[in-house]
C-alpha cells in the first residue's frame, strides 16, 4: 500500500469512528512514514511496518479520555438492553444496582490515582537526585574557592575541588542515561493506562 492509500484509510476509518484530532494523527502517521522511507525503506514497507489500520484505530479508541470511554460503554449497553427490549431492566438495574458499583467505581478509581501518583513520586524523585548531583558538585566547587585562607587549608581546598570533580563527573555519566529514562517514563506510562482502559472497557 502507498502512503496516499494508507493515509487515505486511515482519514476514512479514523472519521468513520467519530476519533477527534484526524489532521494530527494524519501528520503524525505521515512523518512516521517519511521517516521509515529515510532510513531505506520503501512506501510499502514502510506501510506495512505500521500495521493494519483497524489496529492503529483500536489503539487511538484507547487514547481517549476515561470519562468519555465510561459514557460510551453505558450507551451502548443502554442502547444494547434497548434493542432487546429490556431498557426498562436495565434502567432498574442501574437504580437497584447503584450501591454496589458506584463503590466499586470509587475504589477502581482510586487506586488507579493511587498507582499514577507513586509511579510519577518516583520519577519526581529520580529527577530531583539527577538534580542534586550537579547542584552539590557546585557546593564543593564554591566551598573550595571561598575556602582559601592561607597554606593550612590546601587539603581542605584539594579535598573540595576533588569533590566537585567527581560529582561533576557522575553528572555528567549520568545525564544521557536520565534523559532516555524520563523519555521512557512517559511511554511506560502511556502504555499502562491503555492497558488498563483495555482491561475495564472492553
Amino acid at each position: 500500500m502507498s502512503k496516499e492509500e494508507f493515509l487515505s484509510a486511515l482519514k476514512t476509518e479514523l472519521e468513520r469512528q467519530n476519533l477527534s484530532n484526524v489532521d494530527n494523527m494524519l501528520q503524525f502517521y505521515d512523518e512516521l512514514i517519511c521517516d521509515r522511507i529515510e532510513e531505506g525503506m520503501t512506501e510499502e514497507e514502510a506501510t506495512a511496518s505500521l500495521g493494519s489500520i483497524q489496529e492503529i484505530v483500536k489503539e487511538v479508541a484507547w487514547d481517549k479520555p476515561v470519562t468519555t470511554l465510561v459514557k460510551e460503554k453505558v450507551q451502548q449497553s443502554k442502547a444494547k438492553a434497548d434493542n432487546d427490549g429490556k431498557g426498562a431492566i436495565w434502567i432498574i438495574i442501574a437504580v437497584l444496582g447503584f450501591p454496589v458499583w458506584l463503590p466499586l467505581a470509587i475504589v477502581i478509581v482510586t487506586c488507579f490515582a493511587v498507582i499514577c501518583l507513586l509511579y510519577w513520586l518516583l520519577v519526581l524523585l529520580a529527577a530531583l537526585v539527577v538534580l542534586l548531583i550537579p547542584l552539590m558538585a557546585l557546593c564543593f566547587l564554591i566551598g573550595g574557592v571561598t575556602g582559601f585562607n592561607g597554606v593550612s587549608a590546601v587539603s581542605r581546598i584539594f579535598e573540595e575541588f576533588g569533590g566537585a570533580l567527581v560529582l561533576g563527573s557522575v553528572s555528567f555519566l549520568i545525564f544521557k542515561p536520565c534523559l532516555v529514562f524520563f523519555k521512557g517514563t512517559g511511554t511506560v506510562f502511556t502504555k499502562m493506562l491503555s492497558g488498563i482502559k483495555k482491561v475495564l472497557f472492553k
